[in-house]
């Protein structure tokens, strides 16, 4: 399951009751080893991806792209996914889930140059819901549970007078056996008579 996430513009920089932010501070070299920020949220809670850098960045042409590589902690790009709908400096996850456990990285590029990629690791803690705790709970009684008897299923084998009472247990191979002894009795009555 990819993990949705939107994105929007800071209106205020007051922190909010379940929100946890993180924002991280580049290295003075773009050219430098990115370091992961870890960011600890609780399940249903909200999570906040600010991708600024302590370096000027160009007025024109920069964009913002989002990747996640799902329940890993890794800086190495080929485990990272688009994330096609979140565009911006800031990314928001809300509610956060647990599939949203991974590495977040938001890449800065001016004119096709990368100058800065930077990655945050959400961690998602909390008590699964009740209802996959009953689920499991469940589960774990029917994977307990052993017949007491080995039980034999038994063919139905109808008597015609059932077969007759019962239009809907005439199947084709039983009508076919019908007809064949309707036949076998009128060819042998017309022998008896004759």
């Amino acid at each position: 399951m990819e993990p949705r996430s939107s994105v929007s513009v800071p209106q205020d920089s007051r922190r909010s009751p379940g929100v946890s932010t993180a924002a991280a501070a580049t290295p003075r070299s773009a050219t430098s080893r990115w370091t992961v920020q870890d960011l600890t949220v609780i399940r249903g809670h909200q999570a906040k991806f600010s991708c600024t850098v302590n370096f000027q960045l160009p007025k024109e042409e920069i964009t913002y792209s989002w990747k996640f590589a799902g329940g890993v902690r890794t800086q190495d790009v080929s485990y990272f996914q688009d994330l096609p709908q979140a565009r911006g400096y800031l990314a928001r996850i809300r509610p956060v889930q647990p599939a949203h456990r991974g590495t977040f990285s938001c890449v800065i590029q001016h004119d096709q140059l990368l100058l800065a990629r930077l990655y945050f690791f959400l961690n998602v803690t909390g008590a699964p819901p009740r209802g996959e705790t009953e689920l499991q709970v469940s589960f774990r009684e029917v994977l307990r549970w052993a017949p007491r008897e080995a039980e034999m299923i038994e063919p139905w084998r109808p008597s015609l007078g059932e077969l007759l009472a019962r239009p809907e247990a005439l199947t084709l191979s039983n009508q076919c056996l019908l007809a064949a002894v309707a036949a076998l009795a009128s060819a042998s009555a017309t022998l008896v008579v004759w």
